[in-house]
């Protein structure tokens, strides 16, 4: 009865009162019988998402902006909190003192919904890269649009760099976005004030923007995780400018909940930290290099393409004659090199990857060289009845040695066709799911739901759920695992909640089983030492830390459930994966690709079980001497010339020739296409053609490579070796053999 009361006293303290509403130009709205009382911009292009709802608590208004939660002043408007919620809004319920938010997710596959209580002032705040990850653009968005509202009404051309905001027919419409920035409320946008001090520092009104800034970094609020949108802008200004910020924001993230070397997306940091201008690295590479190397250390160390960074920076070192700095850089390296493909620590997609290219290239040879003997042995297919099963054998009339050397290259094939498929498998399984699950803010709902497929006894899972903070959960998984990192964070947990006693006691049972628990060992007494202490310590955020997965642990896990999401059909997901590298395949033409290839599966069994007889039918076949001038002669020797391995005098190893020649011909074309970049087609599309690519703030050409792609690309030019060969082999062969006809 009592919150029957609450609720209607609400709606009769509206009906009485303001009216509350949302524009289509992103304003929130308080009209007292239609006269405005106040509005507050948010950005734009939320309008464009999700509906807005309202909810009167009291003095205090409570509404969504897609997925973001405000509490106001009701009577002013003054920003009294904010929340970030991990999915889309589905109603606001008020209660006495807060409201109830219904929240689902905003990925059409996932199911879950969850019911979150805000409470201005008293609730926990929490960081969701789903909502930050984009809001940051947007509010930058919103900042950058004065100065190009201006440009377009007087239809000049918008600045696409440094160089171009610095030209004097510039500074009337920079002074002019100054003032309206000034004007504006930047209480929930800092990027407003931000701007504004970029602006007056390109102006040389640097005490002005010096005082701007002060009052950026001094901003306490929830919204100082904006900070990391404007870096590189103050970086332009004042190097120390944007490592102050840098340093605040990431003291911050680290303090709601965000683990670095969980993030393996590059869009965690791309996107957020926005692109760097050109000309910040004309001052000095080295310097500013070394600055952006060690920030992506510290904000996300393994996303794609960082193993490339680190030994960039070495090699920079290197040649400045920074010994011990080039050291560092090295072991960076060797650390981000267990998860250089695609940002993920998942080796079966490598191997997948590889073995594609190997699966392709067995086609190839197989078709070829049964094309190679069918030639040789056309005359005798043609002589035999039409009723004896040897017209149905194809390989009735091989020899036994070049059956056996067949069935070589089908076992290849077979054992490169289950590693394709389960590298396909995890590919399509990881393309379907969302960001969410390697963005660094780990216990989103997102991967509480993704990750529940995992067993009771898995640490990922007990580690998530801790992250999620369903501690009953996570102790539950904890207590049935016997690792270092379970005893560890049981005693996190215990010392939360103020048994420091049990706490030590977890402590040591985690060092009992590995005495090398560094993070262990700090929590004890201080004197462990690792790169994740050194971070939180670098940034000030107090102990216990909790030990997070181990690269193999995330590797299993994900695997399981990437093979777990992955759909019995791979035509749909194929299907986006091409059209969004801008391939116009459909559906249907997938479709005839995957009946193609079935049909080429049953011949493949035709082909082994006509093998199978062969190698059992101990009947000599009889293969008499045909014309040596008969087509089908010349057709197999010219055939032999092009194709290494297809001559009958290589025996049983031909077909692996044929197969090497082939997989060596793709891994070149490969590289080529790529100007260096890979030698397998996974990483070629996702990091080279997808993925926003952080190498170029460094310009590095060339991506570094794991033991297996370096190796591949060591015999890229042995196909050129393999043909040349062949062709000389072939040459000798017929001299000889014309030599010893004219001494006959």
């Amino acid at each position: 009865m009592v919150l029957i009361f609450i609720v209607l006293l609400c709606c009769m303290s509206n009906l009485f009162g303001l009216e509350y509403t949302w524009t289509e130009e992103g304003f929130v709205q308080a009209r007292d019988n239609g006269v405005l009382v106040w509005e507050r911009q948010h950005a734009i292009d939320y309008v464009n998402f999700n509906k807005i709802y309202f909810a009167l608590v009291g003095e205090d208004l409570y509404y969504n902006v897609l997925r973001t939660l405000y509490c106001v002043e009701s009577r002013s408007g003054k920003v009294k909190d904010v929340w970030w919620l991990p999915g889309n809004c589905r109603s606001l319920k008020p209660s006495e003192y807060g409201v109830h938010v219904e929240v689902f997710s905003n990925v059409q596959d996932l199911k879950w919904k969850k019911t979150f209580y805000f409470q201005a002032g008293e609730s926990k705040q929490s960081l969701f890269c789903i909502a930050t990850l984009y809001d940051i653009m947007d509010y930058r968005k919103q900042a950058l649009s004065v100065l190009e509202d201006i440009l377009d009404k007087h239809e000049l051309y918008v600045p696409k760099s440094i160089q171009e905001y610095k030209h004097r027919e510039m500074q009337p419409f920079l002074e002019e976005a100054i003032v309206l920035l000034e004007k504006q409320d930047s209480s929930t946008n800092l990027c407003i004030d931000g701007f504004r001090c970029f602006y007056l520092g390109l102006l040389d009104r640097m005490d002005e923007a010096e005082a701007v800034f002060q009052k950026i970094i001094n901003n306490d609020s929830m919204f100082q995780w904006q900070l990391m949108g404007l870096v590189p802008w103050l970086d332009v200004l004042s190097r120390d400018w944007g490592n102050q910020a840098f340093e605040k924001v990431m003291k911050f993230y680290l303090q709601h909940g965000y683990e670095p070397e969980d993030c393996y997306t590059i869009l965690t940091f791309l996107v957020p930290y926005g692109r760097v201008r050109e000309e910040i690295q004309e001052e000095n590479i080295l310097s500013y290099a070394n600055i952006m190397g060690e920030r992506l250390w510290d904000f996300a160390p393994f996303i794609e393409c960082s193993a490339s960074v680190y030994n960039h920076l070495a090699g920079l070192h290197k040649e400045a004659g920074n010994i011990e700095q080039e050291e560092l850089w090295k072991q960076r390296t060797e650390q981000a090199m267990k998860h250089v493909y695609m940002g993920y620590p998942i080796s079966l997609l490598e191997i997948g990857s590889h073995a594609m290219t190997l699966y392709f290239a067995f086609i190839f040879a197989f078709l070829i060289y049964l094309l190679v003997q069918g030639f040789r042995y056309f005359p005798f297919w043609v002589k035999s009845p039409w009723k004896s099963w040897k017209r149905w054998n194809l390989l009735f009339f091989w020899s036994k040695i070049e059956v056996i050397g067949l069935m070589i290259l089908l076992c290849i094939g077979v054992v490169s066709h289950h590693y394709t498929y389960k590298g396909l498998q995890i590919f399509l399984g990881l393309q379907s799911c969302p960001v969410t699950v390697m963005d660094g803010f780990v216990g989103n709902p997102d991967q509480i739901e993704i990750f529940s497929c995992l067993s009771d006894s898995d640490f990922v899972k007990g580690y998530i759920f801790h992250r999620a903070g369903e501690i009953k959960e996570a102790t539950a998984i904890y207590e049935n695992i016997e690792l270092e990192g379970a005893f560890n964070n049981l005693g996190v947990i215990e010392y939360q909640k103020g048994d420091k006693a049990k706490a030590l006691e977890y402590f040591q049972k985690a060092l009992a089983l590995n005495p090398d628990c560094t993070i262990a060992q700090f929590n004890i007494n201080q004197q462990g030492k690792d790169d994740r202490i050194e971070r939180f310590q670098k940034y000030g955020v107090a102990g216990p830390y909790l030990v997070t997965p181990s690269v193999q642990e995330w590797d299993e896990s994900i695997s399981f459930i990437a093979q777990d999401r992955n759909i019995v059909s791979f035509t749909v997901p194929l299907a986006d994966m091409f059209q969004w590298i801008g391939l116009p395949i459909s559906e249907q033409h997938l479709n005839s690709i995957v009946f193609l290839k079935f049909l080429f599966d049953c011949f493949c069994v035709y082909i082994f079980i006509c093998a199978i007889f062969n190698l059992f039918n101990f009947k000599k076949q009889k293969t008499e001497t045909t014309d040596s001038f008969s087509i089908s002669k010349i057709m197999n020797h010219i055939l032999s010339y092009i194709f290494p391995g297809t001559h009958s005098l290589y025996k049983f190893l031909g077909p692996c020739i044929l197969l090497l020649f082939f997989f060596t011909s793709f891994i070149s074309r490969l590289y080529q296409l790529n100007q260096g970049f890979s030698v397998d087609i996974y990483s070629y599309i996702y990091s080279y053609i997808l993925t926003p690519n952080f190498q170029q703030i460094f310009g590095i050409g060339e991506r570094f490579s794991t033991p297996w792609a370096t190796m591949l690309i060591s015999i890229k030019d042995l196909v050129g070796w393999i043909f040349l060969f062949n062709v000389l082999f072939i040459l000798s062969l017929d001299f000889f053999k014309n030599k010893e006809t004219k001494v006959n």
